[in-house]
């Protein structure tokens, strides 16, 4: 039989075997599939030399992906105003309604991240996941512990680990500088990680939108935590009355459950989530 005159290209296998004719479009398909890669070598009719498939489909640049990216930034960027002022109050209170619904399995999925820890390729994803919780908790969500073991949240890796290190160099810097520096960038980088994962943008893009999604809101987040922390003494000096062991007991339980339900009511309150956004 005859060859079809598009036909003029030739792929090598794994073996090294050359395996074809195939044409163009072929190849293309080929490529999408995983059937082959970029460096798979390639040949055509005609040709003296082997080449990479790379060479006869070059990566092409996407500027209108790229401006769509802009525009999304630009668009969550506007949305950021610092209206809280000093309206500390609906968030205390949605901190307590959230920790008392989601206590059990908050508390499930802290412990099996702890467990984890001993599991570097696996802490990865566990860690990425107890970020993402107040972000489930923000949106309503009802939270399985076992959730942070999804394995989507490891591809995030790579943006997530400079995201953090860029949050680290900031902080200890400004606790360098009298200490206030440092607990001011904290408060105002406590979004970035729920942005990176909730909202898609890069890390600098997380810092800068967390930074203007808290600005004019520090002192609010601030009074509300110093609220938390005075009400959960109180709570704890009623109980030691009854059991110190108690009173630790339950303070190493709830510390964790409240501070990310802190975080879920701030971000519930101040970023506008996919279905206010539509």
């Amino acid at each position: 039989m005859m060859n079809e005159p598009d036909k003029t290209y030739y792929y090598a296998q794994a073996g090294g075997q050359a395996t074809g004719p195939v044409s163009k479009q072929e190849l293309r398909d080929l490529l999408e599939q995983g059937a082959i890669h970029e460096s798979t070598h390639v040949i055509q009719k005609g040709e003296k030399q082997w080449s990479h498939l790379s060479d006869v489909f070059p990566p092409q640049p996407e500027p209108q992906i790229i401006q769509a990216t802009s525009r999304q930034y630009q668009k969550f960027h506007a949305f950021a105003q610092g209206k809280l002022n000093k309206d500390f109050l609906p968030i205390l209170l949605d901190t307590y309604v959230i920790a008392a619904k989601n206590f059990l399995s908050v508390l499930l999925a802290v412990i099996l991240w702890i467990l984890t820890i001993w599991i570097p390729y696996i802490h990865i994803g566990t860690t990425i996941a107890i970020c993402n919780l107040p972000l489930d908790l923000a949106k309503g969500k009802v939270i399985s512990p076992t959730c942070i073991f999804a394995k989507r949240y490891r591809q995030f890796f790579g943006e997530f680990f400079i995201m953090v290190v860029l949050m680290e160099i900031g902080i200890i810097i400004g606790l360098g500088l009298f200490i206030i520096p440092g607990i001011v960038l904290a408060y105002s980088w406590m979004l970035a990680p729920l942005l990176l994962l909730d909202k898609g943008v890069n890390p600098t893009e997380a810092l800068t939108l967390s930074n203007k999604y808290t600005y004019g809101n520090k002192f609010s987040f601030f009074f509300t935590s110093i609220v938390l922390l005075i009400s959960f003494a109180i709570l704890l000096g009623i109980i030691s009355l009854i059991s110190s062991e108690l009173s630790i007991i339950i303070s190493i339980l709830f510390a964790p459950v409240i501070g990310i339900s802190l975080i879920a009511a701030v971000y519930k309150k101040l970023v506008p989530l996919k279905t206010e956004e539509a």
